[in-house]
């Protein structure tokens, strides 16, 4: 029997690591006597009894006349249905957060007087902070800079797939962007991926980027693979002042090479 990984299980649906010794112990011999039971573990016997009303309280063992202490113990297979339960739960519990978060970050900046600053440093950081933005379920997400950068720091590929998970959370993006061959392999899925593009003029080209979504902006040095995350309202709405005074000003690409 994998008794550990029963063990990690039963710990994992809320039991008592003295509970779950127990239910262990039953698996093994469901005629085990409680002074035996309070032996191995080493408790005193009128213990034992607060346990099974744990364990009673979980549906992993049942008394049909609640007078006695006389149980038949539960299959073992229940867990999986107590683990799925859990799963349902959490999965509905992360969807409301994600609902109410955006207000939420939204009267956190507003009543927080000092901005928070958060220094980052290389790949697995960068991955992590992406993951984190499509956890807190911006409305939009805004970028301006070298793709390429980007793309050569974290792969292409999870780049793409990235895209494709920020665009089933409905989370829309637009780019500021130099003109990135490996971005323009994509222009076909910009609709599908709700991603609109502007090329800005290759003579301003830089190896640098931001991000602005919510209420913070992240600063991408991408030659020395470090970031800067910066949480504050003011900060955040000068960036989008001079995100949208760009994008206002720049003709509709329609995909097309600027460089042609």
């Amino acid at each position: 029997m994998q008794t550990n990984l029963i063990y990690e299980i039963l710990l994992d649906i809320g039991l008592s690591e003295m509970s779950s010794q127990i239910y262990l112990q039953l698996l093994i011999d469901q005629n085990i006597t409680v002074t035996k039971l309070a032996e191995i573990l080493n408790i005193h016997r009128a213990s034992v009894y607060n346990y099974f009303l744990e364990l009673e309280k979980a549906d992993l063992i049942t008394r049909e006349d609640k007078t006695k202490w006389d149980f038949y113990v539960e299959s073992p297979s229940k867990l999986a249905g107590f683990l799925a339960l859990k799963e349902n739960r959490t999965r509905n519990l992360s969807s409301d957060l994600n609902a109410l978060l955006p207000d939420l970050l939204n009267k956190f900046n507003t009543h927080n007087k000092r901005p928070i600053v958060k220094f980052l440093e290389g790949r697995n950081n960068f991955v992590r902070l992406f993951e984190q933005v499509l956890f807190e379920n911006p409305e939009i997400i805004r970028f301006y800079g070298n793709t390429d950068r980007f793309y050569d720091l974290v792969g292409f590929d999870f780049q793409v797939h990235w895209s494709k998970m920020r665009a089933k959370k409905n989370i829309k993006t637009k780019l500021l962007v130099f003109y990135s061959h490996r971005l323009d392999t994509l222009k076909d899925e910009n609709i599908a991926q709700k991603r609109e593009i502007k090329w800005l003029p290759d003579k301003y080209n830089c190896d640098g980027a931001f991000y602005i979504y919510n209420n913070k902006v992240i600063l991408w040095n991408t030659v020395l693979s470090r970031a800067t995350l910066i949480e504050d309202l003011v900060i955040c709405d000068t960036f989008l002042s001079f995100f949208n005074l760009i994008w206002d000003g720049l003709p509709v690409t329609e995909n097309k090479n600027p460089r042609k």
